[in-house]
Parts: C-alpha cells; sequence; structure tokens
C-alpha cells in the first residue's frame, strides 16, 4: 500500500521534471530564433531606469539596450552610455555587424 503512495509520488515528480525539460529546451529554441534588436533609453539618474534595464534584460531576448546622455560622465554598469551624435553608430555596429 505505501509502495503504491511511493510510486505514484515518484511518478508525478519525474512527469513534473519532464515537462520542465520540455519548457526550458522550447526557450532555448526561442532564444536563438528571436530577432536582433535595440532598445534606446534616455539616461536618468533614477532608480527605475535600473528597474527597467533589469527587467528588459529578462523578458526580451538578443536585445541591446543604449543609454543617450550629453554628459560624457554618466556611467551605467547595466548598459553603454552614448552621445546622441554616436547612436547611428552604435546601433549600426550592434544590429549588423556584432556576433
Amino acid at each position: 500500500m505505501i509502495s503504491d503512495v511511493y510510486m505514484i509520488i515518484l511518478t508525478a515528480f519525474a512527469l513534473f521534471g519532464a515537462y520542465s525539460l520540455a519548457e526550458q529546451l522550447m526557450v532555448i529554441c526561442r532564444q536563438r530564433n528571436s530577432p536582433k534588436s535595440v532598445t534606446v533609453m534616455k539616461y536618468e539618474k533614477d532608480l527605475n531606469l535600473y528597474h527597467t534595464i533589469n527587467h528588459i534584460h529578462n523578458e526580451l531576448f538578443n536585445n541591446e539596450i543604449l543609454l543617450i546622455s550629453d554628459n560624457p560622465e554618466d556611467t551605467c554598469p547595466l548598459a553603454p552610455v552614448v552621445a546622441p551624435e554616436e547612436l547611428l553608430k552604435f546601433i549600426t555596429f550592434d544590429l549588423f555587424t556584432k556576433n
């Protein structure tokens, strides 16, 4: 009787593991086939910017984030900060030449 209950529990764990593996394989296939994109945002010294960048990194695959700022001393550890004049060069590099 108890061995039957153990077998049911082990079968449930095995099915859950197989489902989790299949789901992870689908996510990997989607990541490989997703098109390359660039997100351009205005640089701000705000905590919401960091939360937004983290959310974009976690949700969008093959995405590069660029921050625009006129001040050359602005830095962000999560994304490169570029001047508005250099934006086209960075987008072209990220989309067409970077592997």
